[in-house]
């Protein structure tokens, strides 16, 4: 747990999908979706959580999109192809594909909230806006290579610019 600086208390956790979801409204009248998720560690392991994510304005459909893409570990193309292969079970939905990928959860609670909210779900790994191919990334090696000093001072040795800096300095 971490507190942030208005006061909030924020937890994360590692978690899955459980593949249930529901369409609905908000009490806004905003269309909404329901996706309920699983937390896989830490001492909130087995407990479960529903995320909200709106599906009002083109920021918002773009973050609940995220959310389902990182569940699902592919982009999501079109809603209805996705979707559209969902299943009834209980009073829920049900998709298989939203349980392929584990995910970061984290919870909030504001100071006025009477208990934490799931209010963020993030992908597990290293990800790049523009990530480099075998041949970028071969090319990107090289070129570090020949703009890297070769004679630059052994780990832990200073160089001539810290002999410049009075020792207290580093105090």
């Amino acid at each position: 747990m971490r507190e942030l600086d208005n006061g909030s208390k924020q937890w994360t956790f590692r978690g899955r999908s459980t593949g249930e979801f529901k369409f609905g409204r908000a009490g806004t009248g905003t269309d909404q979706i329901g996706m309920l998720f699983e937390v896989l560690d830490g001492e909130w392991a087995g407990r479960k959580s529903v995320w909200y994510g709106t599906l009002g304005s083109s920021d918002a459909i773009a973050l609940a999109r995220e959310a389902i893409e990182a569940c699902s570990g592919k982009p999501l193309e079109k809603w209805t192809d996705v979707f559209g292969a969902a299943t009834p079970r209980g009073n829920h939905l049900y998709l298989e594909e939203l349980k392929k990928s584990e995910v970061t959860l984290v919870f909030e609670q504001r100071p006025d909230d009477d208990r934490p909210r799931l209010c963020f779900i993030n992908r597990v790994g290293v990800f790049m806006k523009d990530e480099l191919d075998a041949r970028g990334v071969k090319g990107l090696l090289s070129r570090l290579d020949r703009e890297s000093p070769s004679d630059r001072p052994a780990r832990g040795s200073r160089s001539a610019a810290q002999d410049d800096v009075p020792p207290e300095a580093y105090r």
